[in-house]
């Protein structure tokens, strides 16, 4: 950071590397691949190939490779791009965009967990259509909130932010969503039970990270 040269580069060891975050409790760096774009729907609605996207974790001190998660099978034409760690380092909550329209309950989150050496991610279901609907085939970013155990996803397309309780993470359960302007980015706000979403709009929007409750931005006062 005091010359901003390159210093030396690392693999990927996939397709389309999209987001990458360091582990620092593993000495790890982990990146969603988001995998080989596919043609455009408009111009050929029915040709899909495999994505091939993949979740990577990469020894900071030696670059090689030490885990490699896909997805499930049946989710070939989905992308795992966004992500965020645990604080303590247990579990990655993804953020998936879904190329293809489908009919099933197949969401757009996903789990992994790392101490467990899982082979594939766990995606999350919906319960009913209804949610599907309600929060469409594309998740943007993610955050969570280890004290209270609750995941918040911005969905912009159709334009809502999603709370999730997260503490059973292999079966995490939808607790509320609101609509908000094409959300884009979505955190939690350190030192307050507070999720901060950002929007196309130019538009912040705070929601508790407890209850989902919409609540007045923290330097409003």
């Amino acid at each position: 950071t005091e010359t901003w040269e390159v210093e030396g580069e690392l693999k990927t060891y996939g397709y389309g590397p999209h987001e990458i975050l360091y582990i620092p409790q593993r000495d790890q760096f982990v990146v969603a691949n988001g995998g080989k774009l596919p043609e455009t729907r408009e111009s050929n609605p029915f040709k899909w190939q495999p994505i091939d996207s993949t979740l990577i974790y990469i020894d900071a001190k030696t670059g090689k490779i030490v885990e490699r998660a896909t997805l499930p099978q049946g989710h070939a034409t989905f992308s795992m791009r966004h992500l965020i760690v645990d604080p303590k380092g247990e579990f990655v909550v993804l953020g998936i965009r879904d190329y293809t329209v489908r009919e099933t309950q197949a969401g757009c989150i996903a789990i992994h967990r790392p101490v467990t050496k899982m082979e594939k991610v766990q995606i999350m279901g919906y319960p009913d259509q209804s949610q599907k609907d309600l929060l469409g085939p594309h998740t943007l970013s993610v955050a969570v909130d280890r004290k209270h155990m609750t995941a918040a996803y911005a969905h912009p397309d159709p334009e809502r932010i999603s709370l999730w309780d997260n503490k059973d993470p292999s079966n995490p359960r939808l607790m509320v969503s609101h609509s908000v302007p094409r959300p884009q980015g979505i955190a939690k706000l350190p030192h307050h039970d507070l999720y901060i979403a950002t929007s196309y709009a130019g538009i912040f929007t705070a929601m508790s990270s407890k209850t989902g409750e919409i609540k007045d931005l923290p330097w409003s006062a």
